[in-house]
């Protein structure tokens, strides 16, 4: 969206969307439709859900289905008129999109058939080095061997 929209704005699309939804799927819409639908993050859908539950312009279902989205009163979205939207969400929401996409990554890469971890290797080698030529292994002292000790 090349446009910043205030959180009027934002919150009037929420509900449109969910009147949509509700009217087409013959069934209360999920945020992650509402998403989907308007072409928003989830993150950002959550927190606009959240302050208009907070306001009583949406009811959060949550049941045996999943959360849904139901339409309470759209009148109090007008209390939002003027109400600048939290600086920084965006941003917020880009950077743990991002620490997220890093994170599958690296899991992703753990989990590859072609994945070497240094540590594990190295443990390796000296084990290797060690069974094949065994006066490398040092010898551990037995607790034993002190106690039986022949005295002489």
């Amino acid at each position: 969206m090349d446009e910043k929209l205030s959180l009027y704005q934002e919150g009037h699309l929420i509900v449109a969307a969910v009147r949509l939804l509700t009217h087409r799927e013959k069934t209360p819409p999920a945020p992650e439709q509402v998403a989907e639908f308007l072409g928003f993050s989830i993150e950002s859908v959550h927190y606009l859900v959240n302050k208009l539950d907070e306001l009583g312009a949406l009811r959060v279902m949550s049941g045996a289905y999943g959360v849904k989205l139901l339409l309470d009163d759209h009148r109090k979205l007008e209390e939002l008129e003027g109400v600048e939207n939290k600086p920084g969400i965006e941003e917020e929401i880009a950077a743990f999109q991002a620490a997220q996409a890093q994170r599958n990554e690296e899991m992703a890469k753990r989990f590859s058939r072609d994945f070497v971890d240094p540590q594990k290797e190295s443990l390796k080698a000296d084990l290797a080095a060690k069974i094949a030529d065994p006066s490398k292994l040092k010898r551990a002292d037995n607790p034993l061997d002190a106690m039986f000790k022949k005295k002489g």
